[in-house]
């Protein structure tokens, strides 16, 4: 086994414990594609592919938490022609011996390059784990002309019950259907979301691959502990390609430069986390107490709207007029069709982080919460953003990692439940430059955060939302939200 997950590792996996909490990536291609890859021999255990089979269990969905893109950042990247479609709605179907410090490879201390060098402060070698290193070991791979090389890492329990990476000896998942249309992929997303991956005992991802009359669609569900919007995405890739996606990311929290955290006992709070005393306390703990301050697990139910190209560019062009970014625009249209007073960003930590780790699986992820202020709605968008960035220079983007912490250092841990989450990548345009066969790509997540979830993308250049309601609330008015933008930009 490989190094302890950092906190907000941590805080995916608890979830995934009570019910499974997986990131759920969606690539689409159009017809032309080569066939997928094929493990070849000495390659590692080979994915189960099963035909005909319908992988669609009546699930408990998973979390909403996990893009790294700056929310409130950016409007439509460049993207390939596509045509806007209408709204749809789908129901969820249903310790080992440590020297004291089990703090992973990065020294604070004197590593000004911003990894761990190996050595304590006074310069010796410590012998700590290096968590830039491959924890996947060579596994699953599918079917192609030419080796693959893909592989994800999996978490088990050390003796004090905490979670550690280690090597997967559990192949993958790959099954493939034929579908009548490229729209067909929401159901088989969505059920997704209840298929344990990731955790000893389970595949270590679950794959099913569409093929329609446009193309071919990936739906591939890794566990969230290990990815966040942009590492998804990354790891999708590298499956399609058969090739390693790399070694996992050091923890974001120990890259995080002091200034991203606002509690002044942060550096003793994430020190303390990596100790022999912190897995006592975790231990003594147990699940019930670590999970009870998280939001309750409830199926999710999806909806979907994509907006017509003129649409789509119509709102981009006021956003940019209005010096708004798209999450403002649609945190504002929240405030107007659902009364929500805040709501809570998904912020991407690693552009924090100098230098950036490799590609690769990672989570670098917090959310920020913020007022929706009173107002014209322009107006408002732009304080929304504004209130934004004066959260993250204060230091709550780095603070809402420490809740797990806290909690296991005696304190009170503050974890908030968001009403709202507005979550997605739309500024992630450098993949549809550099592949124009790539027609949409996301990740979808669940209402995990305590209420509703809001996930941005795009279907070719047009706009497409995905609300998610958790089970036994009201439905998100995803229609409503898209007239209210469309009032807004006449």
């Amino acid at each position: 086994m490989q190094r302890l997950l950092s906190p907000n590792e941590a805080k995916f996996w608890l979830l995934d414990a009570v019910a499974p909490m997986n990131s759920i990536v969606v690539v689409e291609r159009r017809r032309g594609d080569g066939p997928p890859p094929r493990v070849m021999p000495g390659e590692g255990p080979a994915p189960r592919v099963m035909a005909g089979e319908d992988p669609r269990p009546r699930v408990m969905a998973g979390e909403g938490l996990a893009p790294r893109v700056m929310a409130g950042e950016g409007l439509a990247p460049r993207v390939m022609a596509g045509e806007g479609r209408p709204s749809t709605t789908v129901g969820a179907a249903g310790s080992e011996a440590m020297d004291g410090r089990d703090k992973p490879g990065h020294d604070t201390g004197t590593d000004k390059s911003g990894y761990d060098t190996g050595r304590d402060k006074s310069g010796h070698d410590t012998g700590r784990d290096k968590p830039g290193h491959d924890t996947g070991g060579r596994g699953p791979a599918q079917d192609t002309d030419a080796p693959t090389r893909f592989t994800l890492p999996t978490i088990r329990r050390d003796a004090q019950g905490r979670p550690r990476w280690a090597s997967s000896d559990t192949p993958g998942v790959l099954r493939h259907e034929t579908t009548a249309s490229p729209d067909d992929w929401l159901p088989t997303a969505a059920a997704l979301l209840g298929t344990r991956v990731g955790t000893e005992g389970h595949p270590p991802w679950h794959a099913v691959l569409q093929h329609h009359p446009a193309g071919t669609t990936l739906i591939l569900a890794v566990n969230h502990a290990l990815t966040d919007w942009r590492t998804s995405l990354h790891v999708a890739h590298a499956f399609l390609a058969g090739e390693h996606p790399g070694p996992i990311a050091p923890p974001c929290e120990e890259l995080l430069p002091p200034a991203q955290y606002g509690d002044a006992e942060a550096d003793t709070l994430l020190d303390a986390w990596w100790s022999a005393r912190a897995g006592a306390r975790w231990q003594a703990l147990g699940h019930e107490r670590l999970t009870a301050i998280l939001p309750r697990a409830t199926p999710t139910r999806f909806a979907r709207h994509v907006l017509t190209e003129a649409e789509t560019r119509r709102l981009a062009d006021r956003c940019e007029e209005e010096g708004v970014s798209l999450n403002g625009a649609l945190a504002i249209a929240l405030r107007d069709t659902m009364q929500v007073a805040t709501v809570a960003h998904a912020v991407d930590m690693e552009r924090f982080i100098r230098p950036a780790p490799p590609a690769g699986p990672g989570l670098a992820v917090a959310h920020v919460f913020t007022p929706l202020a009173e107002g014209p709605f322009w107006d408002a968008a732009r304080d929304n953003r504004a209130a934004l960035f004066e959260q993250i220079r204060a230091g709550a983007a780095g603070d809402a990692l420490l809740a797990l912490p806290r909690l296991l250092m005696g304190g009170t841990p503050d974890y908030q439940p968001a009403t709202m989450t507005i979550t997605g990548a739309p500024t992630v345009g450098t993949r549809a430059e550099a592949d124009p066969d790539t027609t949409m790509q996301l990740v979808l997540s669940a209402a995990r955060g305590g209420g509703g979830i809001l996930i941005l993308s795009y279907r070719g250049p047009c706009l497409q939302l995905i609300a998610g309601t958790p089970e036994g609330t009201h439905d998100i008015p995803l229609p409503e939200i898209v007239a209210r933008l469309r009032d807004a930009c006449a």
